[in-house]
């Protein structure tokens, strides 16, 4: 996954019927009017066992992201001093969640050195 992707700036042609599922990502996040056409969108591209997986991955994402939300859970001294750098970048200390956290104790000299698990070269022999 790229910044771009992140960000809402991808195209989606990368992944199969990405540019459905951005459009219905994208519907079911913001509540908007072109949900029932996003979904035909979808559901014409992947048949109906593959959107009903996409509904169920949103749904869970959802739904976590609310439990998380609305229980107060705050970010763990690694995830807080981890993600310092990209936090900003993307947005995230805008959102309701952060409220949460202690942001101003972010230290990304404080990080590990690997925060995320290092991406195979999938090039190499």
């Amino acid at each position: 996954m790229t910044l771009q992707a992140v960000l809402g700036q991808a195209s989606g042609e990368d992944v199969a019927a990405g540019g459905a599922l951005l459009r219905f990502g994208e519907a079911v996040v913001r509540g908007s009017e072109d949900l029932p056409a996003a979904r035909e969108a979808l559901k014409s591209k992947l048949g109906d066992p593959g959107f009903i997986e996409a509904c169920a991955i949103a749904g869970i994402f959802n739904g976590l992201v609310r439990v998380a939300d609305l229980s107060g859970i705050p970010l763990d001294d690694t995830s807080l001093h981890g993600s310092e750098d990209f936090r900003e970048q993307l947005g995230l200390n805008t959102f309701s969640g952060a409220a949460n956290s202690d942001l101003e104790r972010a230290d990304s000299r404080l990080a590990p050195d690997r925060f995320f698990p290092p991406v195979p070269d999938e090039t190499a022999s």
